[in-house]
């Protein structure tokens, strides 16, 4: 059903179907209660979470609930792909870039990583790395296309990068308002 429901969303995504509510959002206060809701499900891995948000507020014009779903997931990989005893870093800052400020958000675990050939494609619908980052228990391969899709929606860019942590490293940039 999961299933199913995520091709639904990535192909309503695909053709411009899916409705977003755009309001002013604080991000940090979103990436704030969204890491809390997963520090104990990280420990329970047995993985440290390091949070660093280096602005009070970040405020950008957003739909709430699909930037929930985009950390959620992110985060709920690097949970489920770094192995124990391990480290997921999220970091919040803005920046300028390209005469724009912008709030850049990375999220980056420990091993292991993503070979380089995968990188460029883990956003692909329906890819899935094998290997390291691939369990029995692993995903249909669209959750990383459905986070690319909503960041795409909100004028922003997504980029998969090895960790210097020895994981896989994903940046957002998403404008400002």
């Amino acid at each position: 059903q999961r299933l199913v429901n995520d091709l639904y969303a990535l192909t309503n995504a695909d053709i411009g179907a899916i409705s977003y509510h755009k309001t002013k959002v604080d991000l940090t206060k979103l990436i704030e209660l969204e890491s809390e809701h997963f520090t104990f499900l990280s420990e329970e891995h047995g993985l440290r979470l390091h949070i660093n948000l280096t602005d009070k507020s970040l405020i950008i014009q957003a739909d709430a609930s699909r930037l929930k779903q985009m950390v959620q997931n992110i985060l709920g990989n690097s949970i489920k792909y770094t192995d124990a005893p391990g480290d997921v870093h999220i970091k919040l800052r803005s920046i300028q870039k390209d005469k724009k400020y912008w709030a850049e958000l990375s999220i980056e675990d420990s091993s292991p990583s993503v070979e380089g050939l995968h990188l460029e494609k883990i956003f692909d619908h329906l890819y899935r790395v094998e290997g390291s980052r691939n369990r029995q228990s692993g995903g249909s391969g669209l959750g990383l296309a459905i986070c690319k899709q909503i960041v795409f929606a909100h004028q922003g860019s997504v980029h998969a990068a090895r960790s210097d942590l020895g994981g896989l490293k994903i940046t957002i940039y998403l404008p400002l308002a």
